[in-house]
């Protein structure tokens, strides 16, 4: 018994061995407030907060990936309050690649090329995680109709609620995220169960970091309708009456 236990671990970490995970940092990952410029440079260089319950989701992650890479529009010159938000939130990253100021390159171009290079790089499965705020969702769909099937899947975290014109998955909180890849079989049933229970306990304080007061804040049940059809439905009906709720509070700034 021990050893066909042992036999389907292994199985298992092979199957997540192959996939490389690339992903913005600024408002996908840290809380940054990216396009107020004030808040922004206030938040890159002083503050280095996470949206709520991502350092746990990236630290169980991480150890069945293959590669994490950073790709951000932040400043290179910022590259070591980036580097001090890692450590201080022990993530796990292979390369973490900013922006050269003054370069002359949009951040449509400068993205799209860095992360075409990291893909080129490896014979990986990609899954790619962003933002809405400035132009992930269409730097990704460019690299989804060039590498096809290998992008396995796209995320959007939805900070500005702006209208996105390509196909991608939205995602309000970590929670949204970890269970969509534990549906895909790529995150193990004790990651999502942790992170259930840590959004169900979270504190006032703590939704604070799941909804920061510039990002969007879902007052309607409708946008955890897909989670009701999980076996996890209970937890969801539970978490998202609780998430309607603080939100309908007034605490969201949109």
């Amino acid at each position: 018994m021990v050893g066909k236990i042992l036999i389907l671990f292994l199985v298992t970490l092979n199957a997540f061995a192959n996939i490389t995970v690339i992903s913005d940092f600024d408002d996908t990952i840290k809380i940054t407030n990216s396009a107020q410029f004030g808040e922004r440079s206030y938040n890159s260089v002083f503050k280095n907060d996470l949206f709520f319950a991502q350092s746990f989701f990236w630290k169980s992650w991480r150890s069945t990936l293959s590669h994490l890479h950073l790709v951000s529009g932040t400043a290179k010159i910022l590259a070591p309050a980036v580097q001090k938000t890692i450590q201080v939130n022990e993530l796990q990253v292979d390369s973490v690649t900013l922006k050269p100021m003054f370069d002359g390159v949009d951040l449509y171009t400068y993205k799209f090329k860095v992360i075409k290079n990291l893909i080129d790089q490896t014979s990986d499965d990609i899954i790619l995680i962003g933002d809405d705020v400035q132009q992930d969702p269409e730097v990704y769909a460019g690299l989804k109709a060039i590498y096809g099937e290998r992008i396995l899947a796209t995320y959007i975290h939805v900070v500005s609620g702006r209208e996105i014109n390509v196909e991608v998955t939205k995602y309000f909180t970590t929670l949204d995220l970890a269970l969509r890849e534990f549906l895909a079989k790529r995150i193990s049933q004790a990651t999502i169960v942790k992170i259930f229970d840590d959004h169900l306990k979270a504190s006032e304080e703590e939704m604070k970091l799941m909804f920061p007061s510039f990002a969007v804040c879902p007052k309607t049940p409708v946008h955890w309708a897909w989670q009701l059809k999980t076996s996890f439905w209970d937890e969801a009906f539970k978490l998202s009456s609780k998430i309607n709720k603080y939100c309908l509070s007034g605490n969201s700034g949109i």
